[in-house]
């Protein structure tokens, strides 16, 4: 397999096209592939709800990774979909503004799955977490046209922290409630994060699920629940 070393200050978001809503909203880009790896990077954002970056956004991040590292699946005209990711922390997340870079690599694939590995390093080197993702293998589908980006501004721009709405706005959150041992979110995701087939990027399930487990961070035991209308999911 064949390695590649990425330097957060290679990485311009502007230098990169978009291939999915995901990368829209985060500012996350793919930047380079090739049969068995692919790279891909982001500047950590700043929400107006927290000044702290929840561990489950860099999932998106992980995820493009470790899905266009199945590189030889799309030349051959296959996409795709999210099966599972687990992302093991290993390190401290940087502080919104920072680059995080990840990295993944095949482990294997064929004409039904894909399996891949991803590490995600912070701008000093350092791992922040290493993971695996599964993805189901479909036919290629055209890609989506462009969506109407939902960061600001400021974060299109090199070097400039995006400035976030709060996760409720991102992902349509209509309920939230919190009980002693339990939280339940439920999300109407809007059609922004979904491609034109309806579903949504993977790595935003990672994402959800971390905003509804923060309510209950110190509480003994943990029981989360997860509720979704309008678009599909990938899982």
């Amino acid at each position: 397999m064949t390695s590649l070393s990425l330097e957060p200050r290679d990485f311009e978001i502007g230098l990169h096209e978009p291939r999915h809503p995901a990368e829209i909203l985060t500012g996350c880009r793919v930047t380079a592939r090739g049969e068995d790896w692919a790279t891909a990077a982001m500047v950590l954002p700043r929400f107006d709800s927290a000044p702290e970056i929840p561990l489950g956004w860099l999932g998106i991040l992980a995820d493009s990774a470790a899905a266009q590292a199945l590189g030889r699946l799309f030349a051959q005209g296959f996409d795709v979909r999210t099966v599972d990711l687990r992302l093991d922390a290993v390190g401290a997340v940087p502080a919104p503004g920072a680059v995080v870079t990840a990295h993944g690599e095949t482990i294997s694939s064929d004409h039904r799955t894909g399996l891949s590995s991803v590490r995600l390093r912070g701008p000093d080197g350092m791992d922040i977490a290493v993971g695996t993702a599964r993805f189901l293998v479909v036919p290629g589908q055209p890609p989506p046209g462009p969506s109407a980006p939902l960061v600001r501004d400021s974060a299109v721009r090199t070097n400039v922290v995006p400035d976030l709405p709060s996760l409720d706005e991102i992902f349509g959150i209509t309920a939230s409630v919190r009980h002693e041992e339990t939280s339940t979110l439920t999300a109407e995701l809007p059609a922004a994060l979904c491609n034109k087939h309806g579903i949504v990027h993977g790595g935003l399930h990672i994402s959800l699920i971390d905003h509804a487990m923060r309510a209950l961070v110190g509480t003994p035991g943990l029981n989360a629940h997860l509720g979704f209308r309008n678009c599909s999911t990938s899982l």
